[in-house]
């Protein structure tokens, strides 16, 4: 299908290292595929990673309808990082994201999102069982995409406040107490990671000591007001009771089942799309060849085929992904 093809012979990374082969795609498209390569479940966990990310908040006391931003900062452990996935944890009775942005740190692609511009209906999940559990995430990857290359992956510590990597605003909205944190659940379907390109195979080097803060929503303090005395309440008559009626039974739910939702997790999402992208130009009587992941039943997992699951990123069942 491109001229390049034939120079794949050790997986997509090696492809996305400077081949051009791209150019026929849109943006959109290719931050896809590096995403799946950098920030997907199916890498490689480290045993013993060590990497953190870092955080400062602006106020850690603000009133109700007050901004503040988290800046979010990176100790690679002396690795090359070639991209994160930031998965803040907040409490969204408390607070509502506002925005995120760039940071100064070299991070060139945000997403979800167009030309660097977050997508925070993608981006935000509220978890309706429990606010505190409520997740903003966001990727950040080594990849310019006005030329389409990798650029030079991350190495040191980017300090928060003055080389961030990233800077997210957000709105007081009534009073308490949130605690704003990296969500790091291996067991679960979204975690933070940090990635590296070990060899040819992305693996997560995130440890366990990242920052959290705690932001407190409080009243403004006011001037005592003068008392004005209270009227007698004239009583009201006690209404009638009224019988409701029985509702009707209402029929189950058929169960949801999504085209190309191959975990079977309720979520079209990057793990969906590395399976077919990990299966990339193999062809029927090849080893690592699937049939289900050959969406156009042609016989060779392409470009075709990823497409046709990105089309379908993002659609989800009731309550999927709810960070629960």
């Amino acid at each position: 299908m491109f001229d390049t093809k034939s120079r794949i012979t050790n997986g997509l990374f090696r492809l996305l290292r400077g081949k051009r082969a791209f150019f026929a795609w849109t943006t959109g498209l290719t931050v896809c595929l590096l995403l799946v390569i950098a920030l997907s479940k199916f890498f490689v966990e480290a045993q013993t990673g060590t990497a953190r990310f870092l955080l400062h908040t602006s106020a850690t006391q603000v009133v109700p309808q007050e901004t503040f931003t988290v800046v979010v900062g990176l100790d690679t452990t002396a690795q090359d990082v070639v991209g994160v996935d930031a998965v803040l944890r907040f409490n969204s009775d408390i607070l509502e994201v506002v925005d995120v942005s760039l940071g100064t740190a070299g991070f060139a692609t945000l997403v979800p999102g167009t030309n660097n511009l977050i997508d925070l209906t993608q981006a935000v999940t509220k978890n309706l069982q429990d606010a505190t559990q409520s997740q903003l995430e966001f990727g950040l990857l080594s990849f310019d995409q006005g030329t389409e290359l990798l650029t030079t992956p991350l190495n040191g510590i980017f300090d928060p406040v003055s080389n961030p990597i990233a800077t997210v605003t957000f709105k007081a909205l009534t009073l308490g107490n949130s605690a704003i944190e990296i969500a790091r659940n291996q067991d679960g379907t979204t975690d933070a990671n940090i990635v590296i390109i070990n060899g040819s195979q992305p693996e997560d080097i995130l440890g366990t000591g990242s920052d959290s803060v705690n932001v407190a929503v409080v009243a403004l303090a006011s001037p005592t007001p003068t008392p004005v005395p209270t009227p007698t309440p004239t009583p009201s008559p006690t209404p009638s009771p009224t019988l409701d009626p029985t509702p009707s039974p209402s029929p189950s739910a058929s169960p949801c089942v999504l085209l190309y939702d191959f975990n079977h997790d309720g979520l079209v999402d990057i793990r969906d799309i590395m399976q077919v992208t990990s299966r990339w130009n193999t062809k029927t009587g090849n080893p690592k060849y699937d049939s289900q992941y050959d969406t156009d039943a042609d016989g060779d997992i392409d470009i075709v085929d990823i497409q046709r699951v990105v089309n379908t990123w993002g659609q989800r069942c009731n309550g999927a992904g709810n960070g629960t």
